[in-house]
């Protein structure tokens, strides 16, 4: 089935943008996630898993994309690609959606035929129903977001610190601006009158950063499509633990409890805020580097340590070096681009720790990891995980003895250097 063509056009590209921030949002997510933690299973039934939410985040715009490919196509969300391997493979996915803001931008940066026809199914019955290019990546931009808010929760669950913004949609983000203005023309009334408020003090921009970080949240955990029950098997250090159980399939109605979410965080922020905002203070005094591993999970940093029972892959020297010189210079062992050679190409970057015999102390490794003595395979896992933004290697694997045997290789050209 085809739809008219029409050559009505229109600019969407202020749209688009919405879309690519909140898509942004997710690819930045994605690239400092554990891989395992994309893949694990919440819920009180085990069926909530990040990736699956990024793979239907995915799996709409791509609908989309095919139908504007050529005049006359219909767009069918039902129908949908469900690439089953964008759920497993963080990269994959990271990759798939950075393809996507690409086109999204190329196809509709610019005036493009606005008319569109949808293949709508409705108890069984199925129709055409009249929709338009613009009216539809205002309904993806809102989509995605849902599904980023329950992605922002099963990471924190997993204690992955995400922004405050992060699965916020804009409109929720533009109220709370208006009400910190509102609460800060407030509080200045009750001076001027010499009455000592209750709120926080909004004369700054840094403690009303702290509001709207507090506002944000409550709103996103008060989100209907949310059902809270009891988690078995999960506990935290105060205690029991909630799991959430969100719908995958069905997560596009924030509005319909907007209102009373509203009301809640305004009136918590008004009685209790002051003092909030610890988070942020402590984050505006990391360093650059610290900031390479924020959010790195409990489970992560045990990743990078060596296994009880472990041992290393054996294999000829030579071939392992040389497999490692490979390695070493080989951006796709990242997600954003980096390999070894980036910040190490000809014997650079080394700390002067980096003489040392292993195991020893690396500031890195206490620093972001926890870890008093490092030994040079942990040394490459840290390395990966935290500037590489990358998944640690195999234990065991021939790819991590290369880069280890590699790595031993530029340890003595460093030292022989000094």
């Amino acid at each position: 089935m085809t739809q008219p063509v029409s050559d009505k056009r229109r600019d969407v590209s202020d749209i688009v943008e919405e879309n690519a921030h909140a898509i942004g949002q997710l690819i930045d997510l994605l690239q400092a996630l554990p891989g395992n933690l994309y893949r694990q299973s919440f819920g009180y039934r085990k069926q909530h898993v990040i990736g699956k939410h990024v793979r239907h985040i995915i799996d709409h715009y791509s609908a989309l994309l095919s139908a504007t490919d050529c005049p006359g196509a219909l767009l069918d969300y039902e129908n949908r690609n469900r690439d089953l391997s964008l759920e497993t493979d963080r990269r994959a996915g990271g990759h798939r959606l950075s393809g996507i803001l690409r086109e999204l931008r190329n196809r509709f940066g610019t005036e493009y035929r606005n008319e569109l026809a949808m293949l709508h199914n409705s108890d069984g019955q199925r129709q055409v129903v009249t929709t338009s290019v613009d009216r539809e990546l205002v309904f993806l931009a809102s989509h995605t977001i849902h599904h980023m808010a329950i992605i922002r929760m099963l990471a924190e669950q997993a204690g992955v610190e995400v922004s405050a913004e992060f699965g916020v949609h804009p409109s929720t983000l533009r109220y709370l601006e208006r009400q910190a203005s509102d609460t800060a023309r407030s509080a200045n009334i009750l001076i001027k009158k010499k009455v000592q408020p209750e709120v926080i003090d909004m004369s700054t921009n840094k403690n009303r950063k702290e509001l709207l970080r507090k506002l944000s949240r409550n709103l996103m955990v008060s989100i209907p499509m949310m059902t809270v029950v009891a988690a078995a098997g999960f506990s935290t250090g105060s205690g029991s633990f909630l799991g959430l159980i969100p719908s995958a399939e069905a997560a596009q109605g924030e509005a319909e409890g907007e209102a009373k979410a509203e009301g809640e965080a305004k009136a918590e922020a008004e009685g209790s805020a002051k003092g909030e905002g610890e988070a942020q203070s402590s984050a505006e005094g990391e360093g650059e580097a610290e900031g390479e591993a924020e959010g790195v999970s409990a489970s992560l940093k045990k990743a990078v340590r060596r296994p009880e029972g472990y041992t290393p892959y054996q294999g000829n020297v030579a071939d392992l070096r040389a497999k490692g010189k490979e390695l070493f210079n080989d951006t796709s062992l990242s997600s954003n681009g980096l390999s070894c050679a980036t910040c190490h190409a000809n014997g650079v970057g080394y700390n002067a720790t980096f003489k040392n015999e292993y195991p020893h102390f690396v500031a890195m490794g206490q620093r972001d990891f926890g870890m008093d003595m490092v030994h040079l395979d942990e040394m490459v896992q840290i390395c990966m995980v935290a500037p590489m933004a990358a998944e640690p290697l195999e234990w065991g694997s021939e790819e991590l003895a290369a880069l280890t045997e590699y790595a031993r290789v530029a340890q003595k050209e460093f030292i022989d250097k000094k």
